[in-house]
């Protein structure tokens, strides 16, 4: 399920800025969302920004999975809120794509989409709901952030 705003011409987006709750995310949405992302940038002619939010210090390492054809894409991960990390990371003539964060095999992503609408009322909103993939695993050529290649 796809929700969207957008109070601009889509056609004015310089970037488009993809951002997730890390830990909160199945690596198969993050991926086919990464994919969606960047499909969309390529057909606007803009750039990508990837924006991974940890919104708690993680026990363990990372769940969070790129395929490693993305591994060229600029990630950011961040520690904090989610809003106000988007918020920061906002410019002018972007676009944003949020993930929900993922519980119990259910999307939610709560009242972000508003605060951040409410914040930049002309700010093009995608927000992105897929249905839960298998999980990834190493033999499918997929890697973990951050990993080398040869872990």
């Amino acid at each position: 399920m796809l929700i969207t705003r957008f109070p601009v011409p889509i056609e004015t987006t310089q970037r488009i800025l993809l951002a997730a709750p890390e830990l909160a995310v199945s690596p198969g949405s993050l991926q086919q969302t990464i994919g969606l992302a960047q499909t969309l940038a390529e057909e606007l002619k803009a750039a990508l920004q990837i924006l991974l939010v940890q919104t708690r210090p993680p026990r363990e390492r990372s769940p969070a999975l790129v395929a490693a054809s993305y591994a060229h894409l600029p990630l950011q991960r961040v520690q904090g809120g989610l809003v106000a990390e988007v918020l920061k990371a906002l410019q002018p003539g972007d676009a944003l794509v949020l993930i929900p964060s993922e519980a119990r095999s259910r999307s939610r992503l709560g009242r972000e989409p508003e605060i951040i609408a409410r914040n930049r009322p002309n700010l093009p909103i995608l927000v992105v709901h897929l249905p839960a993939a298998s999980p990834a695993r190493p033999q499918d050529g997929v890697l973990a952030v951050g990993d080398p290649p040869w872990s």
